[in-house]
Formats: structure tokens, sequence, C-alpha cells
């Protein structure tokens, strides 16, 4: 037992400064890796800021992004769809959705954009919102994406109005 000690009491203690350096590097590394994919995402959706998805509508893109700090983070995606089709009273279903499909993860959120009154979504009626869903961690992975979809939703059974 005393040789256990004296090898365990010869061994230096760790540097409190090279402790605190190594974890200082670790965490400016993480955040310009977070700030990056801020960075990238936002330019993605830039890239195409009107996404058509001819009967069912469009989306405008109004902003999207990366929010929250290195390994708690969820994508936000500000929006406002236009009505393109027939009119109708089948409400629009808006999906987000986030991907490593190499690894075959994918996370989504889907939001139903229900019209007060049950109102008639005529040619060029537009719906403002936003969705988000969580990422955490999923945009440190390589191949990452993100994507966002829109499709008429199927009528509501509280719904008496024909379907268009």
């Amino acid at each position: 037992m005393s040789l256990l000690c004296a090898g365990a009491c010869q061994a230096p203690p760790p540097n409190p400064a090279a402790v605190a350096s190594a974890i200082d590097a670790r965490h400016r590394a993480a955040q310009a890796h977070f700030e990056a994919e801020q960075a990238r995402v936002r330019a993605e959706a830039a890239a195409q800021r009107v996404r058509d998805f001819g009967p069912d509508g469009a989306l405008e893109l109004r902003d999207v992004a990366l929010i929250g700090w290195p390994g708690s983070a969820y994508l936000k995606v500000w929006f406002t769809y236009v009505h393109t089709g027939t009119p109708t009273r089948q409400h629009p279903e808006v999906t987000l959705a986030a991907a490593v499909p190499e690894e075959g993860t994918l996370i989504t959120a889907t939001k139903v954009l229900i019209l007060p009154l049950l109102i008639e979504l005529g040619r060029g009626s537009t719906y403002t919102s936003s969705i988000e869903i969580p990422v955490d961690e999923l945009y440190e992975r390589p191949g990452w994406n993100w994507d966002i979809r829109v499709q008429r939703g199927a009528k509501r059974a509280w719904d008496g109005a024909p379907q268009r």
C-alpha cells in the first residue's frame, strides 16, 4: 500500500493555468465552429428566399437562424406562407427538418397553419409565423443539412366545409 501511495504522491499536480488554457481553447474552437455554422445557415437561406411548392403554395423565408450556443442550439425559421393554388379550406402544413443523411438522423417539426373562423384561403392569401427544431449538437456533424417544405393538409374533422 505504501508503494501505491508513493507513486501517486510523486505525480506532479496539474497546473491550473494549463488546465484553464486547454478548456478555453476547446471553448473558443467550439464557438468558432458554431458561428461558422450560423453564417452557413443564413447564407443558404439567403440564396433561396422564396421556395415554390406549386399548387400547395410558396414560402418566403423572412429569417433563418441557428440560435443558442455550442452543444445546445435550435434552428428557427420565420416565414410567410403564400397560397398560390385554388381557393381552399385545407390547412397548409409547414415542416422543418434537419438531418445527417449518412447517419440516418432526422429531426422534424410540423406546424399547421389554421386561419381563424375557417376562412377560405384564396389565391394570394398569406400567413406569417415561425417554426423551430432543436438541433443541439447535430450541427457539429459533417453533412448535416436542413430543409423546409409546405403541403396542403388533410381536412380536419371539425371543419365541415367541403374540400376543393
